[in-house]
């Protein structure tokens, strides 16, 4: 569990964010009791939150970032 978290990580370190999404999102199906589901969750809000360039543009990355947001603070 905590190496398919790290590898997450480490694609979002490296900007290949919808691989690191994707990564996150089968860790949580995979490991839905792990300790580190809450850290899956805020890296996941992170790299929606990367993704916003220009909410004129583009507002489904600012929508997704607010609802991980959101979910993670409560």
């Amino acid at each position: 569990a905590k190496s398919a978290i790290m590898s997450a990580y480490s694609l979002y370190g490296i900007n290949f964010y919808d691989q690191a999404i994707e990564n996150l999102e089968r860790y949580l199906r995979k490991y839905p009791a792990d300790k580190n589901v809450m850290y899956a969750h805020y890296l996941i809000a992170l790299v929606y939150y990367e993704q916003i360039s220009d909410e004129k543009k583009d507002l489904q990355p600012l929508l997704k970032a607010t609802e991980k947001i959101n979910f993670f603070i409560n």
